[in-house]
């Protein structure tokens, strides 16, 4: 299944297009998370979700993005 969600993923979103990522990224473990966000195309933002402990917790995850907030109002 992991394998689909990259492949569909990457076949609409570009290497430089921006994804906003709206919280609740992925329930796994830090190895993981980081195999994936590694293969996955995209300037990706995240705004935490409640689920987001692990990213919260690794700087090593969080540096997959631009940046992660717990909130942010785009004006």
């Amino acid at each position: 299944m992991k394998e689909e969600l990259i492949k569909r993923w990457n076949s609409v979103v570009g290497v430089n297009d921006e994804i906003f990522h709206l919280g609740d990224f992925a329930f796994l473990n830090e190895i993981e998370m980081m195999e994936i966000l590694l293969r996955l195309n995209g300037r990706k933002y995240l705004i935490y979700g409640n689920h987001d402990q692990t990213i919260m917790r690794s700087k090593l995850i969080q540096n997959q993005f631009i940046w992660c907030r717990h909130y942010h109002e785009f004006k």
